[in-house]
């Protein structure tokens, strides 16, 4: 065995280690990449809860907000227009 034969081991010995080592960083990457994209599916699946109950909220406080409104619409109605026709034997008096 030569020289020239021990430098070509070396150099496919060394070939190999480096493509091993390439593989075993690629596949260290694509693991983060999907280890980024679970995360990214948790935040949107917690985005959509959070919308959600969000839209749940907006719809129970438009219909309390609705009540109210009826509310002081019909005591406008009930109380406050019957007030203005007992008292609107007063008009007579102003002249």
């Amino acid at each position: 065995m030569n020289t020239d034969d021990f430098v070509k081991i070396v150099l496919v010995v060394s070939l190999a280690f480096s493509i091993v080592g390439i593989s075993y960083q690629l596949m260290r990457l694509v693991s983060r990449l999907t280890g980024s994209v679970d995360e990214l599916t948790t935040s949107i699946s917690n985005l959509n809860k959070f919308s959600e109950k969000l839209t749940e909220d907006y719809s129970q406080i438009s219909k309390q907000i609705k009540s109210l409104t009826s509310s002081i619409s019909k005591f406008g109605t009930n109380v406050v227009d019957p007030l203005i026709n007992v008292f609107s034997f007063l008009k007579q008096f102003k002249k």
